[in-house]
C-alpha cells in the first residue's frame, strides 16, 4: 500500500505550526458510543466491548477492523486514552488523577511536554506535570486571559488560534512549549472550567480522531476533578468543628468567611486561626495578616462604620500581666497627639482573655524591612524620616510616656510624593508617671523588658530606667540604619552584656564630616544615662544637622 494511501486512511493531522486542518478525511474515528455532550461531560458505554453496540452501528464496526488490521500501533494508542475514560472514576485523589492522565496521554501521543493545572477557588495550579517539577506552587498568572477563554471552548485549540491572547502571555505558553489548550469544563455550567490540559506539539500534529479523543477525556477528568474537589472540601469543613474561627491563609495572611476553603490570591487551603468572629465587636472586618507575635496579630481591617482601613492588633492570650500591657497600649496611644506617632482609635475585650486596640493604618513598610532591602541608609535620606522618629518619641516624652521597645519592627517608614516619613508604633511595653499609673503592677526594678540588641544598660541589667534609656536606643536605631550593622553584637547574652556595659562605641569615619556623626552617636549611645544628652530634643537639634552634611559611611 503507497504511503498517500496510508495517509489517506489513517485521517488527516494539524500542522502544529499553525496550518489548518487539512480537507482530506475519508475516515473519521468513530465515538458513537462516547457520549460527549455540548457541556463536556463524558460518559462511556462499554466502547469497543459490547456487541449489540457493533451490530447496530456497522460503520464504526467496520472502521474499527480496518484501523486494526492496517494501523494496530495507532489503533493500540489510541486505546489508551479510551481505558483512560474508563479508568478515570477509579482514582482515589486529584494526584492520582493527575498521574494517569498524564501517563496515558504521554503513552498514546508523546507530546513534547504535557502540563495538567487545575482550579479550585479562582486560580489556577500546576498540579502535574512532565517536565516541570511540581513539588513547590506554579500558579498561572491572575492576569492571563487563558482560562476566561477557554470556558466557552468545546474542543482543544492550538494557541495560533487565540488572538485575543496578550503578548506576556504568548511568551508564558511559548516558555513552556505549549502549543494545545484542552480545556476541562464541567457539563454544570455553576462549576464551569475546572482545569486546563496544556500539551506541547507532538510529531505529526494531532489529528482530528486524537482531537476528539483528549476532548472526551477532559470531560471525564472535569467531572473526577470536581469530585475530588467536593471531597477536599467536605474534609476541610470537618476539620474546622463547630465555633466561629476566624479563618486566614497561611501564606498572604487574607482573611475569609466560613463559606472559603482555598484561597483566592494563592491557592491555598485556608485555616482556622482563631476562635474569635471575623467582624470584631460587629464593626472592624479583619482583611488581612500583617504580622504576628507570642501573644498577639496586627491585621489590617475596614472600620465599617466609617468604611476606612485600621489596623487592629489582638492579644490572643494571656495573663494579667499581659493584659495589663495591653491596656497601657491603649492609654499611651491615645496620649500622645503627634503626627510621628501611632494613632489608637479603639480598644475593647474579646472573651475573658483576649482584647483589641484599633489603630490607624500607615500603608508603609518596617524599618527592619527596609534594611533588609537596602543594607544601610544615606546619612541624607535618613535625616528625613529619623527626624520624623526623634519627633514622635520627644513628643510622647512631654507626656511622660517611655517607649522602652524602640526597635525596626517599630518604626514604620511611608514613601510619599515629596519625602519619606516615619511613624513609631507598638507603646506596649511602655512607661508611665507614677502619678498616672501604677509601674509596680506591670514591671518592677530586676524586671528586663524589651528587645535584648536595642536595650540600654540599665535595661539590660534590670535597673529603673527614664526618657535618656529611649534615648539610647535612638542611637542604635540610627547606627544600625547608617552602617546596616548594630553598634554591639554578640553570640551569647553573657558576651552582649559585657560589650553593652564596658564596650566603648566606634564607627569607621572618613572624613569631618562623619565624625561628627559619631561622636553624637557616641555620646547618645554612653554607658551611663547622666552622660547622654539631657533629652531627645537636644540629640535631635545636633544629629539630623549633622546628617544632612554627611556622606554616605
Amino acid at each position: 500500500m503507497s504511503e498517500a494511501k496510508k495517509g489517506r486512511m489513517s485521517g488527516s493531522s494539524f500542522d502544529d505550526d499553525g496550518g489548518g486542518v487539512r480537507p482530506d478525511r475519508p475516515y473519521r474515528f468513530d465515538t458513537s458510543n462516547l457520549e460527549i455532550p455540548h457541556s463536556g461531560s463524558v460518559r462511556t458505554t462499554d466502547v469497543d466491548t459490547s456487541v449489540e453496540g457493533e451490530a447496530a452501528n456497522p460503520r464504526g464496526r467496520l472502521g474499527r477492523a480496518v484501523q486494526r488490521l492496517f494501523f494496530p500501533d495507532q489503533w493500540a494508542k489510541e486505546q489508551v486514552l479510551l481505558d483512560l475514560i474508563e479508568d478515570l472514576p477509579l482514582c482515589r485523589s486529584e494526584h492520582e488523577l493527575a498521574r494517569r492522565t498524564l501517563d496515558a496521554v504521554d503513552q498514546a501521543l508523546r507530546p513534547e511536554v504535557v502540563h495538567l493545572f487545575v482550579r479550585r477557588a479562582v486560580r489556577f495550579r500546576l498540579l502535574r506535570s512532565t517536565d516541570q517539577p511540581t513539588d513547590g506552587k506554579t500558579l498561572l498568572p491572575a492576569e492571563f486571559g487563558l482560562p476566561g477563554l477557554a470556558a466557552d471552548w468545546r474542543e482543544p485549540r492550538h494557541t495560533s488560534s487565540m488572538p485575543d491572547l496578550q503578548h506576556d502571555e504568548r511568551a508564558w505558553l511559548r516558555s513552556r512549549q505549549v502549543r494545545w489548550v484542552v480545556p476541562l469544563c464541567h457539563p454544570d455550567p455553576e462549576v464551569g472550567l475546572c482545569g486546563l490540559l496544556l500539551l506541547g506539539a507532538r510529531q505529526g500534529g494531532y489529528s482530528p480522531v486524537q482531537r476528539d479523543l483528549l476532548q472526551a477525556v477532559a470531560g471525564r477528568l472535569a467531572l473526577e476533578l470536581f469530585r475530588q474537589f467536593e471531597r477536599l472540601r467536605e474534609r476541610l469543613r470537618e476539620r474546622r468543628g463547630r465555633g466561629d474561627w476566624l479563618l486566614e491563609c497561611p501564606e498572604c495572611g487574607r482573611c475569609y468567611s466560613g463559606r472559603d476553603y482555598f484561597c483566592r490570591h494563592d491557592d491555598s487551603t485556608i485555616e482556622p486561626t482563631l476562635l474569635i468572629e471575623r467582624d470584631v465587636d460587629g464593626r472592624y472586618r479583619l482583611e488581612q495578616r500583617l504580622g504576628s507575635g507570642g501573644m498577639g496579630r496586627v491585621y489590617r481591617a475596614r472600620d465599617l462604620e466609617a468604611d476606612s482601613p485600621v489596623a487592629l492588633k489582638i492579644l490572643t492570650g494571656g495573663d494579667r500581666v499581659a493584659l495589663g500591657r495591653f491596656a497601657n497600649e491603649a492609654r499611651a496611644g491615645r496620649r500622645i497627639r503627634h503626627p510621628a506617632v501611632v494613632e489608637v482609635a479603639d480598644s475593647g475585650t474579646l472573651g475573658r482573655h483576649g482584647a483589641y486596640l484599633v489603630m490607624e493604618f500607615i500603608p508603609g513598610v518596617t524599618l527592619r524591612e527596609a534594611l533588609k532591602r537596602s543594607g544601610a541608609f544615606d546619612p541624607v535620606d535618613l535625616a528625613d524620616w529619623f527626624d520624623d522618629v526623634l519627633a514622635g518619641v520627644a513628643a510622647a516624652h512631654e507626656v511622660g510616656v517611655i517607649h522602652r521597645d524602640l526597635k525596626p519592627e517599630n518604626v514604620m517608614i511611608v514613601d510619599t510624593e515629596t519625602r519619606c516619613r516615619a511613624t513609631v508604633l507598638d507603646f506596649g511595653l511602655a512607661k508611665m508617671r507614677a502619678s498616672d499609673s501604677n509601674p509596680n503592677t506591670l514591671t518592677a526594678a530586676g524586671m528586663v523588658l524589651g528587645t535584648l540588641a536595642y536595650m540600654s544598660p540599665e535595661q539590660l541589667q534590670g535597673d529603673r530606667v527614664d526618657h535618656r534609656s529611649d534615648l539610647y536606643t535612638l542611637g542604635v536605631l540610627a547606627a544600625e540604619a547608617l552602617t546596616g550593622d548594630l553598634p554591639f553584637q554578640a553570640e551569647t547574652l553573657g558576651e552582649m552584656l559585657r560589650k553593652v556595659a564596658d564596650t566603648p562605641f566606634r564607627m569607621k569615619v572618613r572624613n569631618t564630616a562623619q565624625a561628627t556623626v559619631a561622636d553624637i552617636l557616641a555620646k547618645a549611645l554612653e554607658k551611663a544615662a547622666d552622660d547622654r544628652y539631657p533629652d531627645v530634643a537636644s540629640f535631635r537639634g545636633e544629629l539630623i544637622p549633622a546628617l544632612r552634611q554627611c556622606p554616605k559611611f
